[in-house]
């Protein structure tokens, strides 16, 4: 699910917006996915609006990155270059581990991970329950380059032992093709943005 063919409440308000189900109906039934590119859209201008803001009021504990083949490039002649907000990731850390380097592009990992939706869906999770126990959870292996966009930035900024919750636009992510079978459990539409509670167990060239 994660290759590229695939407790902190801050705001009630966002929360709301996280878990916000779907708007119409017809005949009865309910359209959980309906305005969902504009939903996700509002999600993620959102979610990088706060945490610009608990930066800016010196909240260690968000951060703000541009997408990893973006860093560190400028404009002809050596123009200021800003990136466009989409071209972000939001993270909220939750927990910072004990490590001091992060894995590059061409390293592996070893991750524990969950995967969800604007409306709370966990579409993808390697740990079995309802939530993450280190003493018996099986973390899973990928390469850093080998998995979306926004994830890959993420990943490139870690450290062991770190756990964060990582807001990933759909540019990003998925883009504007939908991932799966539409009904099953790990079905990803089309133009959503992600949410992924990612802890980096460790790495290796």
């Amino acid at each position: 699910m994660l290759s590229k063919t695939i407790k902190y409440s801050f705001s009630v308000l966002f929360m709301g917006l996280l878990m916000l189900a779907s708007c119409s109906q017809d005949n009865g039934t309910v359209d959980e996915y309906a305005n969902w590119r504009s939903r996700n859209d509002k999600a993620f201008s959102d979610t990088l609006a706060y945490a610009r803001n608990r930066i800016f009021m010196g909240d260690p504990a968000w951060k703000v990155f541009c997408n990893w083949s973006l860093d560190g490039q400028t404009k002809y002649n050596n123009a200021t270059f800003t990136p466009s907000p989409d071209d972000s990731i939001a993270v909220h850390i939750v927990q910072n581990g004990t490590g001091t380097t992060s894995p590059y592009y061409t390293y592996g990992v070893r991750v524990h991970y969950a995967a969800y939706l604007i409306n709370g869906h966990c579409f993808d999770c390697s740990w079995s329950g309802t939530k993450l126990d280190l003493n018996t959870a099986v973390p899973v292996t990928f390469s850093v380059k080998n998995v979306i966009d926004g994830l890959t930035t993420a990943l490139m900024r870690m450290h062991i032992g770190d756990r964060w919750i990582v807001y990933i636009p759909y540019n990003l992510g998925y883009g504007t093709s939908s991932n799966g079978t539409s009904g099953s459990t790990s079905y990803i539409p089309a133009c959503s943005m992600l949410k992924f509670d990612v802890t980096l167990q460790s790495y290796y060239r």
